[in-house]
């Protein structure tokens, strides 16, 4: 059975607890109002499983006439300064709290637990993954909505060596338990350098594919260990720059891809002693790069293609991600040759969670330049600018029109409302036989369930069962 695995942080204060050496200047007395200082492993955040103990051993200092009292959501469990506590309840942020009073002066020290139950996939015909990268937290995870998390991502950087900066910013552990107790699976995201705001690549970087290629078995041997330090339940692929003229070694990529795959579905995923298989997925992109990964799509180790189908820059104001961008990007991955999936199922449309905003005069965009013209903005920013943006048809913002005049100015907001979130799963999801839709990201979708556009996707696939 895998165990929920927990930081610990010792702080050691020689002297304090040498009770029998006279008061000396290395050692001196304490006084009667001297707040009690309390010394404990402990995490704002801790997850168990039904039936474990949660034990604590904490050092407090001075501790003389010092009394104690641990609570659990405001009800008393121990007046005792060890605590032994069985925990055969199921909790959902519930208050953990210990409290040490001296001569009328306390200290204390607060806790939300979680208690789970044992994993359960959750059955659906159809998945729903929501993305969360580094900047998110666990607040901005709707567990009861989505099938699969992809937590983004663990970045490899030009030595073949892997940044964890993530492992600390979204707490993996505590996400861990959270998921497994709503029978989420998580996948963990490899990438090269993203921006995590849109998903894209920086361009011309290549961190990630040198090392791929260079030295496949080194690089896939640093994730399979970080699968198995960190109990993630698979592996996506996010490939940097995939501009297919820079992959001048489709041989070694592929071999890459392979080693990986195979590694990770080596050996099984035990999870609360029952025995699950490794997931495998990969990330495309679409328009001009989409040829770049044509010789992988299809490896049969390989259980989802995410298809990132909101990318579409342009030197003229337009949607990224129109629903028809996306529609027409499925299209040409299931039937272009040479690239074409060969099972529909393993498709997982991705939908954004951020808009593009186009500003100043179109005809001096250049693509040196339209950086400078271009901005990306949450969806949940955009709510809380304008309260009429989840509804509107088409989903655009007009805070300067230029009636398609390219020498005029124009600044406008495009992004995707409930209505494109609906769109996506009637006209490209169903009729085409896809495996599941995914929102990059949560942390940019708004968190009010009538305006979320993961809640709109929930609702939406529901209803198509």
């Amino acid at each position: 059975m895998k165990q929920v695995k927990y930081i610990l942080f010792f702080l050691l204060f020689a002297g304090i607890w040498n009770g029998c050496v006279e008061d000396s200047a290395d050692n001196p007395p304490f006084g009667e109002k001297d707040v009690p200082h309390i010394y404990v492993t402990w995490q704002t955040n801790m997850a168990y499983k039904l039936g474990q103990t949660m034990t604590f051993v904490p050092m407090v200092s001075p501790s003389d006439g010092a009394a104690y009292r641990w609570t659990l959501n405001g009800e008393e469990i121990s007046t005792e300064k060890d605590l032994s506590y069985p925990l055969n309840d199921f909790l959902f942020n519930a208050e953990l709290k210990f409290e040490v009073t001296r001569n009328g002066v306390s200290n204390s020290r607060t806790a939300s637990v979680l208690v789970t139950k044992d994993f359960v996939p959750k059955q659906s015909s159809r998945k729903l993954f929501g993305f969360l990268t580094k900047n998110g937290t666990l607040d901005d995870v709707d567990w009861e909505s989505i099938t699969h998390l992809v937590v983004s991502s663990v970045v490899v950087k030009e030595d073949g060596t892997l940044d964890l900066s993530m492992m600390q910013t979204l707490d993996i552990p505590t996400l861990m338990a959270f998921a497994h107790h709503y029978g989420v699976y998580v996948i963990l995201e490899v990438s090269g350098v993203i921006n995590y705001l849109n998903s894209g690549s920086l361009y011309g970087s290549l961190t990630f594919y040198n090392p791929a290629v260079n030295n496949p078995q080194a690089l896939t041997e640093n994730i399979a260990k970080l699968v198995t330090d960190y109990d993630f339940d698979g592996v996506n692929i996010y490939m940097d720059e995939s501009i297919a003229e820079n992959y001048d070694n489709p041989a070694a990529l592929k071999e890459f891809y392979e080693s990986t795959a195979d590694k990770i579905k080596s050996s099984k995923n035990t999870i609360d002693g029952t025995e699950y298989d490794y997931l495998m997925s990969l990330s495309v992109v679409g328009g001009w790069t989409r040829g770049a990964l044509g010789g992988v799509v299809n490896l049969p180790q390989y259980d989802y293609v995410f298809v990132l189908a909101f990318l579409n820059e342009n030197l003229s104001p337009v949607s990224h991600g129109s629903v028809q961008y996306a529609a027409d990007e499925i299209r040409a991955w299931l039937t272009w040759t040479g690239l074409q999936v060969a099972d529909p199922s393993r498709l997982i449309l991705v939908a954004p969670a951020a808009g593009i905003r186009y500003f100043d005069i179109p005809a001096e965009f250049t693509w040196a330049n339209l950086e400078q013209h271009i901005e990306y903005i949450s969806y949940r920013d955009i709510c809380g600018a304008y309260a009429d943006a989840p509804a509107k048809i088409p989903a655009v913002i007009v805070l300067k029109e230029n009636n398609n005049d390219l020498k005029k100015e124009v600044d406008k907001i495009y992004y995707n409302g409930l209505r494109d979130m609906e769109r996506r799963i009637n006209e490209v999801i169903i009729p085409n036989n896809l495996g599941g839709i995914g929102l990059w990201s949560l942390e940019n979708d708004e968190k009010n369930p009538e305006k979320s556009l993961l809640k709109k996707l929930k609702t939406t696939l529901d209803a198509s069962e």
